[in-house]
């Protein structure tokens, strides 16, 4: 069985392409660390065409969790 989880990482601009990947990279490090594991990533489109953010769809055991927990 598996824990789910959505993280939302948001661009702040359209000039920020290297702090947004950096930004982005951290957020999955980070995850990664603590047993997460990427399932999916989408793509928040804004009104322009341009990318505002990106949905990262994560999961992990649930026996991490009651390890954790316990």
């Amino acid at each position: 069985m598996f824990r789910h989880m959505v993280v939302y990482v948001g661009r702040s601009s359209v000039f920020t392409d290297s702090r947004f990947t950096e930004k982005l990279r951290s957020s999955l490090r980070t995850h990664e660390a603590h047993g997460w594991e990427l399932v999916n990533a989408v793509a928040r489109v804004g009104a322009l065409g341009d990318i505002t953010g990106i949905w990262l769809f994560l999961r992990r055991s649930a026996a991490i969790e009651d390890a954790e927990a316990a």
